[in-house]
């Protein structure tokens, strides 16, 4: 699952790196597009969480970012089109998450053709939980958790309803370090509905409740949208780096680039 959405990042900034829609001055899509002398950007929305009923956030420092974008870490403003949300540009132009925005959208297409897989098939292998909280639900069920004087892990949770069946065969003579790695395949191998269900499940036959198992949105899940970064931290060198969460970026009104030039970094 984690290594479809590394390629497909690949795959969408190769494609937009090799000059798949042209340059500065060619036309982005979107029927209520914002335009400027030089651009059309994709149709979308500045939004601040504070006045959004989406009470959206990027997610929390989290190594889903890669090694630049955390300072994009639970950011509120954003710019937000019909597949992409862009955080990051507080104290420059609005002009830059358009940009960024116009960049992704028009190279989506390509992208899935390279890889081969749908939208529908793309968006199903994504994680539902950024990796911080991921981690804890996978500690937990390698740990265990007590209730009446009654021990329970993994194993006693009723797992076969999601499709992939956990393979206990092993766990009773398996050490910590081979319960974990047993967990974070089980938990890899499910799809977004899958890893929701498993939390479900976890929390319904426990009292130790990882809360942010109840949050529909904000700070600890992985946003719908492909997310991009913009990102300080990048330069002239390195122009945008894949994440789990989606890409970063440099901004463009600071670092100019048509989509032949673009440089490129990929956490794998």
């Amino acid at each position: 699952m984690t290594k479809l959405f590394y390629l497909f990042v690949i795959s969408l900034l190769l494609t937009a790196c090799g000059g798949g829609s042209g340059s500065e001055s060619d036309s982005g899509s979107g029927g209520n597009a914002n335009t400027d002398s030089k651009f059309t950007y994709v149709a979308g929305d500045i939004k601040y969480t504070s006045d959004s009923e989406d009470n959206l956030y990027a997610p929390m420092s989290d190594k889903a970012y890669g090694s630049i974008g955390i300072t994009c870490s639970n950011s509120g403003y954003y710019f937000e089109s019909e597949n992409v949300i862009v955080f990051g540009g507080e104290g420059y132009p609005d002009s830059d998450l358009k940009y960024a925005a116009t960049l992704v959208e028009q190279n989506l297409d390509s992208a899935f053709d390279k890889m081969g897989i749908t939208k529908a098939e793309f968006d199903l292998a994504r994680p539902l939980y950024i990796t911080k909280i991921a981690e804890k639900i996978i500690s937990v069920m390698v740990d265990g958790w007590d209730v009446d004087d009654a021990h329970y892990d993994i194993t006693s949770l009723a797992l076969d309803s999601y499709g992939i069946s956990f393979d206990s065969s092993a766990w009773s003579s398996a050490s910590y370090v081979q319960r974990t790695a047993l967990v974070e395949a089980y938990w890899s191998s499910l799809d977004a509905s899958g890893q929701y269900l498993l939390g479900r499940e976890f929390d319904s036959i426990n009292t130790y409740k990882i809360s942010e198992l109840y949050v529909e949105s904000g700070s600890y899940k992985v946003p719908a949208k492909i997310m991009v970064c913009l990102s300080e931290r990048m330069n002239e060198s390195q122009y945008g780096e894949g994440t789990l969460l989606g890409m970063n970026l440099a901004h463009h009104s600071a670092h100019k680039r048509v989509y032949n030039t673009i440089l490129i970094k990929f956490v794998i």
